[in-house]
């Protein structure tokens, strides 16, 4: 428990630290602003993504085997169906920068995903 703890920490605390060096590049212009603001909101939902998975996990783990597929395969569709809705909501309404803002769902979407593989692991062994 204390290791999965860990795990979920490290990788949330790796999320902000991209952010802020993010930021922190558009300060001394290595970046532009606009690509700060895609990288954020690509964190923003891809973290929001991340907490309804490990939600969805933590009530599947008390479950049975049968139960724990259907609640977790349910949960994926519902949660790549927001995934979809947010990221053309926020291409349409918010006009991010769409280079940097698809390449940082990329890069925070597979980091989470090693993450709750790594969590399932951990947690149903």
């Amino acid at each position: 428990m204390i290791k999965d703890n860990k795990l979920l920490y490290s990788v949330v605390i790796l999320v902000v630290f991209f952010v802020l060096a993010g930021w922190t590049s558009v300060f001394f212009k290595l970046f532009a602003i606009e690509s700060a603001v895609a990288l954020t909101v690509g964190g923003l939902i891809t973290t929001s993504n991340f907490l309804l998975g490990m939600y969805s996990l933590s009530i599947a783990n008390k479950r049975s085997e049968q139960m724990f597929v259907a609640i977790f395969f349910g949960g994926m569709i519902i949660r790549l169906a927001l995934l979809l809705t947010a990221v053309l909501i926020s291409l349409t309404v918010l006009e991010l920068k769409q280079n940097s803002f698809i390449f940082s769902i990329f890069i925070f979407y597979i980091l989470y995903l090693i993450t709750e593989i790594l969590h399932l692991i951990f947690k149903r062994h």
